[in-house]
C-alpha cells in the first residue's frame, strides 16, 4: 500500500495529545471486542455444561453460535455506541468490482491456508500431535452441517464485518488508515483462535478493511464475506451430497486420502471445484499485481507520525487484553486438539 502524505497537526494540538487520543480510541474499541469474546465464551461454557449428552447435534451448534450473535453482539453494539466515530466517505462499488475482488479473495484464502498448513505441520513435528482445527470441517460435513453453514454464510459475515470493519475502523481511521486497516485484519485473524484459519482470515480482513475505507459501505464487505464463506463451505457440501459423509470425514478430518482414490468418481465435482479455486487464485494474483498502483491510502483527519503508530495502536490495554484472549484460544486449540 502506498503511504499517505503526512498532514499538518493543528497548532493547538500537540503530538503527545494526539497520541494519547489515538491510544484511548484503540483501547476502548478493542476492549469492546474483548467484552464480546468474554460473554460469548462464558455463555458457551455454561450452555455446554447444562446441555444433555444425548442432545441433537444441531442443538449443540445452535448453542455455540446463539450466545455470540443474539446476546454478546447486541451488548457489543450497545457499549460501542458511545465511542466517537469517523466513518469513511461513501463511494459506490459496482457489482463488477465486487466480482473482480472475489478472485483476489481466493488467492489470499489459498495462500493463507497453505501457510497455516505449513505452520501446523511444523507444530506436529515438534509436538507429535495434530494442531490444526477440525471444527470447520466437522461443522461443514457433520450431522448439523446446514445449521453450521447458515451461521457461517449469513450470521458470521454480518457480525464480523460490523465488528471488525464498521465499528473498529470508524473509531480508529482518523488517526491513520494504515494502522486501522492492519489492526482490523490482524485481530480478525487472531480472533479465529487457530493457525488453520489465522493467516487467510488476517489477509482477507486486511483486504476487506481496505475496501471499506475506500467505499465507506459495509454492505460491500459483507457481500464479499458471504460469498467467500459460501464458496468455501456451502458449495463443497452441495457438491458432496452424493458421497457418504463418513468417507468425507475420513478424508478431510482424519486426512486419509486413500478413500478418495477408492471413490474417485464420486469426488469428481469436488476435484473440479479445487481446480476452479486454483484458477481463481491465479487470476486473483494477476489482478493484485496489475492493480497494485490502485491500492492507495488517503491522509487521515489526525494522521499520526510513523514513529507513533505502533505505540498507539498496539501498546494499549485493549490490544493486549484482546491479544491475550486470542492467544488463550490458540493454546487451547493446540493442547486439546485431536491426536
Amino acid at each position: 500500500m502506498n503511504e499517505p502524505e503526512q498532514t499538518i497537526l493543528p497548532a493547538e494540538e500537540t503530538q503527545t495529545d494526539l497520541k494519547h487520543e489515538a491510544r484511548k480510541a484503540y483501547t476502548r474499541a478493542l476492549l469492546n471486542i474483548a467484552v464480546f469474546w468474554a460473554i460469548s465464551i462464558g455463555l458457551q461454557m455454561i450452555f455446554k455444561q447444562i446441555l444433555p449428552k444425548d442432545a441433537p447435534k444441531y442443538v449443540s451448534v445452535l448453542l455455540t453460535f446463539a450466545p455470540m450473535y443474539f446476546i454478546a453482539f447486541p451488548i457489543y453494539l450497545l457499549i460501542s455506541r458511545k465511542l466517537p466515530a469517523s466513518p469513511p466517505e461513501k463511494h459506490r462499488m459496482h457489482i463488477g468490482q465486487i466480482l473482480l475482488a472475489f478472485p483476489c479473495c481466493e488467492f489470499i484464502a489459498i495462500a493463507g491456508n497453505l501457510v497455516g498448513t505449513i505452520i501446523n505441520l511444523i507444530l506436529f513435528l515438534i509436538l507429535g500431535k495434530r494442531t490444526d482445527s477440525t471444527m470447520l470441517l466437522e461443522g461443514v460435513f457433520g450431522e448439523a452441517s446446514w445449521a453450521f453453514i447458515i451461521a457461517a454464510v449469513i450470521f458470521a459475515p454480518v457480525v464480523e464485518e460490523i465488528m471488525f470493519r464498521k465499528v473498529l475502523i470508524d473509531r480508529t481511521r482518523k488517526f491513520g488508515e494504515l494502522p486501522a486497516i492492519l489492526i482490523s485484519g490482524v485481530m480478525f485473524g487472531l480472533f479465529h483462535g487457530n493457525f488453520t484459519q489465522f493467516f487467510y482470515a488476517a489477509g482477507l480482513g486486511i483486504l476487506f478493511a481496505w475496501i471499506y475505507v475506500r467505499t465507506g459501505k459495509i454492505i460491500h464487505t459483507i457481500a464479499l464475506h458471504c460469498l467467500v464463506n459460501f464458496w468455501g463451505s456451502a458449495l463443497p457440501l452441495i457438491l458432496m451430497q452424493g458421497i457418504d459423509k463418513n468417507v468425507i470425514k475420513e478424508m478431510l478430518v482424519n486426512q486419509n486420502y486413500s478413500v478418495m482414490i477408492e471413490n474417485i468418481r464420486q469426488f469428481i465435482p469436488f476435484v473440479l471445484l479445487v481446480i476452479v479455486n486454483w484458477c481463481l487464485a491465479l487470476a486473483g494474483l494477476i489482478l493484485l499485481i496489475v492493480n497494485r498502483q490502485r491500492i492507495t491510502l488517503q491522509p487521515a483527519e489526525k494522521e499520526l507520525p510513523k514513529n507513533q503508530r505502533f505505540s498507539a495502536a498496539v501498546c494499549n490495554y485493549g490490544f493486549l487484553i484482546l491479544l491475550a484472549a486470542c492467544v488463550f484460544e490458540f493454546v487451547y486449540q493446540i493442547l486439546f486438539s485431536k491426536q
